[in-house]
């Protein structure tokens, strides 16, 4: 999948500019005019694909790779055809289809399978297995990400099964099971750290920081968090930089300390800014809102608040969304204004019970607020998750911290 403790679930995340995936773009558009119908303009189709997906730019990055399919089957290409297949799975599930991205996936997986092509397979695992985590079924996910764990240790792919560990563990934090959660994010840090994957062990520390916060053990957390904050200043990750310091302003927040936790919130929002990092601005801004809200300053809470929901709705980013109302829900209460707390409290109801039918039918559902402010946006746009590469989101309790989920790429 290419799918916010922010979770955003991460943090092997990927800064890359806007620019340099616009040259991308446009350097492969014009190697697609020059080229024969053979493999090489399958690849270089399913290339466009990936670079709309860098984007987020899903219904590109569908085309593309139903066009780079057509042709691999004209040609009757079946390395070109799995690809295709799981690229097409991977924009399925960028959109919230889930159920076509697993049919996708599926036959990805099994024509992989008939040309032995292992590292295919794998990918394949792997982002089933992400998808079945989104839809809450773990135990299909956990079966998933240890097939292709398996493969992965039988062909040596060492940042593969660091890869799979990271996403194991998730799935075991989502679970509660939080000693198996830490043991396979200790390992994938261990691997990582043989292999000098700065970004990697970042994301390691993260996600055991976000075991440690679920467990209530803020002081560990800091200590893990802060360690990913020293890797992605060193390696100028402004995007990890935000990450960081959202998680840490979400420990503290949970410790009482609303001094720090304001602090790192507002250092998190300056590089988000820096970064044009949207989401992240939008985590900082209700991370903003809600320790406002605890500092008795409720006008304040609400007009960060009420950005973060604008953000939100602006990327389509259908956590923000429900989160923004949450916390207005709160603020306006705090101001006395109980009519508006109550229809933020009904907006967040609403979207709160889209997404469980959408986790129990595996489909798109619409969801309507009685505000006028609301645009009434169906689910697939909503799931449309303007993220950076390699980030996963969803939110936890009031504040957000990060935790990643990686899907194989192309």
């Amino acid at each position: 999948m290419r799918l916010l403790s922010f979770v955003l679930c991460f943090m092997f995340c990927l800064n890359v500019s806007v620019w340099a995936q616009q040259a991308e773009s446009d350097s492969l558009q014009h190697l697609l005019r020059t080229q024969a119908d053979d493999t090489s303009k399958v690849n270089t189709l399913n290339e466009l694909s990936y670079v709309y997906y860098q984007t987020a730019v899903y219904d590109s990055e569908l085309y593309y790779a139903q066009q780079a399919l057509n042709l691999a089957q004209k040609l009757n290409w079946k390395r070109g055809m799995a690809v295709s297949l799981k690229n097409i799975g991977s924009a399925c599930d960028d959109m919230g289809n889930n159920s076509d991205a697993l049919v996708y996936y599926g036959r990805a997986l099994n024509i992989f399978s008939s040309i032995d092509d292992k590292s295919g397979v794998s990918a394949c695992y792997n982002n089933m297995g992400l998808v079945y985590r989104t839809l809450g079924n773990f135990s299909e996910a956990l079966k998933n990400h240890f097939a292709s764990l398996k493969i992965k240790e039988a062909i040596g792919d060492k940042n593969g099964i660091a890869l799979s560990y990271n996403n194991i563990g998730v799935v075991f934090n989502a679970q509660k099971n939080y000693d198996e959660a830490l043991k396979n994010h200790r390992a994938a840090l261990a691997i990582r750290l043989s292999l000098g994957n700065k970004r990697g062990i970042a994301s390691s520390y993260g996600n055991i920081g976000n075991v440690y916060q679920a467990q209530g053990n803020n002081t560990e957390a800091l200590k893990n968090y802060t360690e990913a904050l020293k890797i992605a200043e060193e390696t100028g990750d402004k995007v990890g930089m935000t990450t960081a310091l959202n998680n840490m302003g979400a420990a503290y927040f949970e410790m009482g300390d609303y001094e720090n936790a304001l602090q790192h919130n507002t250092d998190a929002l300056r590089i988000a800014e820096e970064a044009g990092d949207l989401s992240s601005i939008a985590a900082a801004s209700i991370n903003t809102g809600n320790v406002m809200v605890q500092m008795k300053q409720p006008q304040a809470a609400t007009e960060w608040l009420q950005k973060a929901l604008e953000i939100g709705k602006e990327i389509g980013e259908v956590e923000v969304i429900k989160n923004s109302y949450e916390g207005l829900s709160h603020s306006d209460s705090a101001l006395g204004k109980y009519s508006d707390a109550l229809q933020h409290y009904k907006c967040l109801s609403a979207i709160a019970t889209a997404l469980l039918m959408k986790k129990t039918h595996s489909k798109p559902y619409s969801y309507k607020c009685n505000m006028s402010m609301i645009k009434k946006m169906p689910l697939p746009v909503l799931f449309r998750k303007r993220k950076m590469k390699l980030h996963n989101r969803k939110c936890r309790n009031k504040n957000y911290s990060e935790t990643v989920l990686l899907p194989d790429l192309h």
